[in-house]
């Protein structure tokens, strides 16, 4: 009768084990969902930015990049300065610009997309327990990389 008792309590366990495995899994596709979105969300932002000068169409509701708060009270450039605007000089076509403006801003928008790519193959696989840990190791390795170009003064 013991013996009984303690299989019961390990299938209970088991179960449990397994429901919170799928609230995992069903918060790990959230977080995806919510990733994706902001994602597209940056990929669209640069066609909405005025830059004179480099941005071809002025909306109705266009945006203009703030000063950099460094540069004010420094003086100096920081290893972000040209960013935005080398983002915009992509987006608008202008490949020469983008490069002399902040060369690290050429590769973000491929960066995001990569990352839009992986998210969509995330959310499609139902067998995603080896991909998580890939997508934790390629943040990890995509944040370590912008970085050290940002920190090695990229835009020499």
């Amino acid at each position: 009768m013991a013996k009984r008792v303690l299989r019961m309590g390990g299938n209970i366990n088991l179960s449990k084990g397994i429901n919170m495995y799928l609230e995992i899994k069903n918060e790990y596709r959230f977080v995806n969902i919510i990733l994706a979105f902001l994602i597209v969300i940056c990929l669209l932002v640069p066609f909405f930015i005025y830059i004179p000068g480099i941005t071809r169409y002025n909306f109705k509701y266009s945006l203009q990049p703030l000063d950099s708060f460094y540069t004010k009270n420094t003086g100096r450039e920081c290893c972000s300065t040209g960013l935005t605007r080398s983002i915009v000089s992509l987006y608008n076509g202008r490949l020469n610009n983008a490069l002399s403006s902040n060369r690290i801003g050429v590769w973000i928008p491929f960066i995001l997309f990569f990352q839009l790519i992986f998210r969509f193959i995330l959310l499609t696989n139902k067998n995603s327990n080896i991909l998580a840990w890939c997508d934790i190791f390629q943040i990890i390795g995509f944040g370590i990389v912008i970085k050290i170009s940002l920190l090695t003064n990229f835009n020499a």
